[in-house]
């Protein structure tokens, strides 16, 4: 029996080994993940021996599958995958696991079915410890267990974060925004399993529930859109690329020295901006006001208005939202709900932003799919995941071009400026990547032979150690926080359609403008119309102004001063935060 009892303790405890085989501090690891874990189980099974062999024979696939997941991706499950995982199918199922996957899964279900037949025979008696080593075991390992955790819980640690960076949480008074983001605190005990789990599976419960709280809000909203009636025979396709921490000075089609743009440098009917920003440096922030009407200055997480999408929809487009981000979560949530605004909505990326996962080209085969569909209209959103950190792990080896880069590095540094040069490498690899990918984009709208245009807007920009700054990453209220990278692209077919709108477009390379132009933009580029409200924010408008440009620290981006060797936006010395005069 004990030949038997030892392996499935063991592989109970898989995924934390599995967490201190593929961590940067193999031994951090082990003391605050494997030790405790190994020791907690002892102590259990010392007090209740049937119960933890049970339990662990019913854990012993969810370990194995929850291990071969670390393996891949470095990290624990969270939110994000039980989201995803309500969402697979079999054959999705099946892909991600492969043949090693399969075969993990099949011994894992052997063990469980071994397990409860002998379990099932009522006269088995376990191995037991001595009573003295009983009481020694239960309380090494109940001890261990609070003098590593107990402190998260009785001396309200802060939480545990990979962002680099502040992050903006909701307002007080943003009840709904509260509960679309959650407000956990994350500790080391959620990495632990399978201890963690039933924390992690809380968090997903309740915003799983702050979703459907925002879907119900919106249910009733309509925009009573429609397209004017010289358009509506037309069979087009209207693609919205939104970038992710994509700098324009970093683009060579903008005059950077180095090509990260070989591909769409060459691209007839490219049209790059010089002067985009966004209001806010956060993709919870920055996203909404890009796919919807909500003003940059409203600090809510949720905004009462459907987004882009529905406009589309009304209109009589069929849309779809494909996402390299995730479904649930603080920083996803608040996207995540008008994803669901679309008629197709897949989220690709099983690791999400905080770990390596699938690269940003795994969006091409559902857009195949998506331009195969027999409906005439499209409108399909790609949120891609770009240059976000760590930069290396954004773009395959190939093109891995300038170097020496993070790529192998276990443990980078986003605020190590001894990094520097390693970091920039790696951030325009970045932007090679998103090059190609963008490339392929276009040309499979190519080969629709349809009307088609593509619209690309990053959701901010990034820091990366320019010059004396001593800052990288974002959230820092810098110049380089908010100048974002944007191009629009259009076939020969939209160009004849429209060429007056192709020519308004291309005068207005250099025009200041933020992401809260991007709404009227789209639907103007569609002929969409929407009772009460013209698009007059839309970049092909006869009488396009630019606005005053609010960022996050408070002010307008064009009136204020920029301090220090990082460019740092702050209002002018006795001036007020208000919008420059006209």
């Amino acid at each position: 029996m004990t030949l038997f009892l030892a392996p499935l303790l063991a592989i109970a405890n898989a995924p934390n080994l599995a967490l201190v085989y593929t961590s940067s501090d193999p031994f951090e690891a082990f003391a605050t993940a494997l030790a405790p874990a190994i020791l907690i189980t002892i102590a259990l099974y010392a007090l209740w021996p049937r119960l933890c062999m049970g339990v662990s024979m019913l854990l012993a696939p969810v370990a194995l599958m929850e291990a071969l997941y670390v393996l891949r991706y470095e990290r624990v499950t969270d939110e994000h995958v039980f989201a995803i995982l309500r969402e697979t199918n079999f054959r999705e199922a099946l892909a991600w696991l492969g043949p090693l996957g399969c075969m993990l899964l099949a011994t894992g279900l052997t063990l469980l079915v071994a397990a409860t037949v002998i379990l099932s025979r009522q006269t088995l008696a376990l191995p037991a410890f001595p009573p003295r080593w009983r009481y020694i075991l239960m309380m090494t390992g109940f001890a261990t267990a609070s003098i590593l955790y107990a402190p998260e819980f009785l001396l309200n640690a802060s939480p545990v974060s990979n962002e680099p960076v502040q992050v903006a949480r909701a307002q007080p008074a943003d009840h709904l925004g509260n509960r679309l983001t959650g407000d956990f605190e994350h500790s080391n005990i959620e990495t632990i399993f399978p201890w963690g789990v039933p924390i992690r599976l809380v968090r997903y419960v309740d915003l799983d529930a702050g979703m459907k709280d925002g879907m119900k809000a919106l249910a009733s909203f309509r925009f009573n859109a429609h397209q004017v009636a010289e358009r509506s025979t037309d069979d087009e396709i209207i693609v919205l690329v939104i970038g992710e921490t994509g700098r324009s000075d970093r683009w060579q089609i903008n005059g950077y020295h180095r090509p990260t743009n070989p591909r769409l440098s060459k691209q007839e009917g490219v049209i790059s901006f010089t002067d985009a920003i966004s209001g806010w440096a956060w993709t919870r922030m920055s996203v909404p006001v890009i796919i919807s009407r909500k003003p940059s200055r409203t600090f809510a997480s949720f905004f009462p208005e459907r987004s882009v999408i529905s406009a589309f929809r009304e209109a009589g487009f069929w849309t779809a939202w494909y996402s390299m981000h995730g479904p649930l979560g603080f920083h996803e949530s608040a996207v995540a709900l008008h994803a669901g605004e679309a008629e197709d909505v897949r989220f690709i990326n099983p690791a999400g932003y905080r770990s390596p996962g699938a690269y940003d080209g795994a969006l091409l085969a559902p857009l195949e799919e998506a331009l195969s569909r027999p409906e005439r209209k499209k409108f399909i959103v790609l949120h891609t995941m770009g240059s976000h950190f760590n930069y290396a792990d954004r773009n395959p080896a190939e093109f891995d071009l300038f170097g020496p880069s993070l790529r192998g590095d276990r443990n980078p540094d986003l605020h190590d400026r001894s990094q520097r040069e390693r970091l920039n490498n790696s951030y325009d690899n970045s932007v090679l990547y998103t090059d190609h990918v963008l490339a392929e984009i276009i040309q499979r709208l190519q080969g629709s032979g349809k009307i088609a245009s593509l619209l690309y807007v990053a959701d901010h920009g990034e820091n990366l150690f320019d010059g004396d700054c001593d800052k990288s990453g974002h959230g820092h209220n810098t110049d380089r926080d908010h100048r974002i990278a944007a191009l629009w692209w259009n076939s020969p077919g939209f160009g004849s359609r429209n060429p007056e709108k192709v020519d308004l477009l291309a005068s207005r390379r250099e025009v200041p403008w933020s992401t809260e132009n991007v709404f009227d933009t789209l639907i103007d580029a569609a002929d969409i119309r929407i009772p009460g409200s013209p698009p007059t924010r839309s970049l092909f408008a006869n009488d396009f102004t630019p606005q005053p440009r609010w960022v996050q620290s408070g002010t307008y981006f064009d009136s204020a001063e920029r301090a220090g060797a990082c460019g740092e936006i702050k209002t002018k010395t006795g001036g007020k935060n208000q919008a420059p005069s006209s």
